[in-house]
């Protein structure tokens, strides 16, 4: 006499249906899969937009959904009195993100705190995790284009004309 016959059970026990079966796996597959700090970094839906006195970002994700990249422009006065302002708000997206443009338009005021901070995460990057990639795209004045040349910042930022 087969064993399954002795056994009390009913069929949808011993066999679930394979979509509940399959949609349950799914979910605590993946639950057990993620990262504690993917769970808590919050992804932006649209553009956002961070204004101050004397700058403002532009945050604007792609609508990809397989590549994490977003545009980050950053205007007005991003000199030294200001870069840790920005660092604060632009810190985070680094992390969440794979593909990371920089772009810096109408620039009121740029100095040396400004290249060493984008340099950091640029360099930070290339050499930590090979998987993202930052670009700075520039396009400032000729002053400080020269100012960049002269520091040495050339070589990672790109030159554009809008």
């Amino acid at each position: 006499m087969p064993v399954g016959k002795n056994l009390n059970l009913k069929r949808d026990k011993v066999i679930p249906d394979k979509k509940k079966g399959v949609k349950e796996q799914k979910a605590e597959g993946d639950i057990k899969k993620l990262d504690p700090t993917q769970l808590t970094v919050p992804k932006p839906v649209g553009q956002t937009i961070i204004k101050e006195d004397s700058y403002s970002i532009t945050v604007t994700p792609s609508k990809r959904k397989k590549v994490r990249k977003t545009k980050v422009e950053l205007t007005g006065d991003l000199g030294i009195n200001n870069i840790a302002a920005i660092d604060k708000h632009i810190r985070p997206l680094f992390d969440s993100y794979d593909l990371v443009d920089v772009f810096l338009k109408d620039v009121e005021a740029y100095d040396l705190t400004t290249m060493q901070l984008l340099y950091m995460y640029t360099a930070i990057h290339d050499t930590e995790d090979k998987a993202k990639l930052i670009k700075v795209i520039t396009d400032v004045s000729s002053d400080f284009q020269k100012l960049t040349h002269t520091c040495g910042f050339s070589k990672f930022m790109y030159q554009y004309k809008a």
